[in-house]
């Protein structure tokens, strides 16, 4: 496990391992927070850069059986919507 060192202006180099491991770049914006007693980084991203994360992702199983005796309770169909106002009426 590296080690890294703080400098006096609170500085600390990531070793190349883990900033190619991470794809880090020079400039790049990263969030550090404690959790823990530790640093965690996370990179902020926009919302477009997660959009279609899950295409293709299976939608057809049952999730939480026994839930269908609940009131108002109905199985989300696995295909996908029909946007109102499209096709004929």
């Amino acid at each position: 496990m590296p080690t890294v060192v703080v400098s006096p202006r609170f500085q600390v180099v990531i070793p190349r391992e883990i900033r190619e491991a991470m794809k880090l770049e020079a400039g790049e914006e990263v969030q550090l927070f404690r959790f823990r007693n530790r640093l965690e980084r996370v990179s902020p991203r926009g919302i477009a850069a997660v959009r279609g994360f899950l295409e293709g992702i299976d939608r057809s199983f049952v999730r939480d059986p026994g839930f269908e005796g609940l009131p108002g309770f109905r199985y989300r169909s696995a295909k996908p919507a029909r946007r109102l106002g499209a096709g004929t009426p």
